[in-house]
């Protein structure tokens, strides 16, 4: 149940129907902490790098493409521990 509350304010956290410059500008309303969760969630990066071509028509700095390169490396390493710590009791769970 946890997972689920953890992923829904995810989802709520992540700029996609808003852009982060306006909560920023509004920071004073909802405090520094909300600024913070924004810049701070993972999935902003994978955001920036299909929002800045498309929206912006600009190319994503570098910077986003080493966060999302690093988050992609960390999230695959922990699968691949993950599942072969796992890999005979998976079956019994499918």
């Amino acid at each position: 149940h946890l997972v689920e509350v953890a992923l829904q304010i995810m989802f709520y956290a992540t700029p996609i129907i808003y852009m982060p410059d306006m909560l920023e500008e509004k920071a004073t309303v909802f405090g520094n902490a909300a600024v913070w969760l924004i810049n701070a969630n993972p999935l902003g990066a994978f955001v920036l790098l299909l929002r800045q071509p498309l929206q912006d028509a600009t190319f994503p700095s570098g910077e986003t493409f080493l966060i999302a390169s690093i988050l992609t490396a960390l999230t695959a390493g922990c699968a691949t521990l993950a599942l072969s710590r796992l890999e005979r009791r998976l079956i019994f769970h499918l």
